[in-house]
This record gives C-alpha cells, structure tokens and sequence, in this order.
C-alpha cells in the first residue's frame, strides 16, 4: 500500500467500506487517480468475466476527514457492522469479506492491526467495543448527508 494505511474494510454485495488514510508524502491528486485506476481496472475483469459492459459503482467514492478518536471508532465498528445492517449476514464477526476477524488474528497482514488495536486500549478492549450496538446517529451527523451505505 504505498499511496495509504488501511485500517479497516466490509465488502457487500452492493458496496463497499474503506477506512484509509492517505499518507502525507503524497502528491495533491495521486491518491485518487490511483485509487480510480484500481476501480477501472476491477471493473474491466467483472465487465469481461460477466461479458457486460458500463460502470459497476453509481457514483464516485466520498470521503471524509477524521478528527477525533472517538469517532474514529465508532466508525470502524460501523464498517465492520455493516453486514449485519444490509442483513448480509446475521452476525457480522462471522463475515469473511470484512477486518474484523484480522485483528483478533495474528496472521501477517497489510492491515494496520497494532495501531487499530492501540486506538481501542487492547485486543480484549476491541473485541468489547464490537459486542454493544452503538448509536448510527452518532456517526451520521459527522459524515454525508444522505445514510452511509
């Protein structure tokens, strides 16, 4: 991941959720250009895999600045949340296609595990945050307009 951080991810059937942080070295516009190769490039295989043509995503991705800690988890249990909210599955720690179950591993990954972790207090502390249903208002008011998918 040279352009950025990841911290987490949920990838549904219909959308999907990043929490990315651009690193500082660089340039103005390089992130973006690269993250829409990435796009273009995913759905030129789907595009010849399915033999359709035509954009996969209606819109162009959104983000948002993150300025304090507290929403900064709330938001990360929103993503991982998210399969249980589209009702994808019943119990989103049992998805396959979200970061959940990376930080209660200890397997390599590209994820930023400790750092996430450290934001939380520990593992155990993680894993609690994740048990209670917190308030989606609490995110929303800080976020888009319209509902997060």
């Amino acid at each position: 991941l040279d352009y950025c951080s990841l911290f987490a991810y949920a990838l549904l059937p219909n959308h999907y959720h990043l929490l990315l942080r651009v690193k500082d070295n660089i340039e103005k516009g390089s992130f973006s250009r690269q993250f829409g190769k990435s796009i273009l490039s995913y759905t030129n295989k789907i595009n010849l895999r399915d033999n359709r043509n035509g954009n996969l995503f209606l819109s162009c991705f959104r983000r948002i600045k993150i300025e304090n800690e507290e929403y900064l988890k709330r938001l990360i249990f929103y993503i991982h949340h998210n399969p249980t909210k589209h009702g994808v599955v019943d119990d989103f720690r049992n998805y396959m296609y979200c970061s959940y179950k990376i930080f209660l591993s200890d397997k390599p990954t590209n994820i930023e595990r400790d750092e996430v972790l450290f934001w939380f207090g520990s593992r155990d502390d993680f894993i609690d945050y994740h048990r209670y249903l917190h308030h989606e208002d609490s995110i929303k008011k800080l976020t888009f307009k319209e509902d997060l998918m």
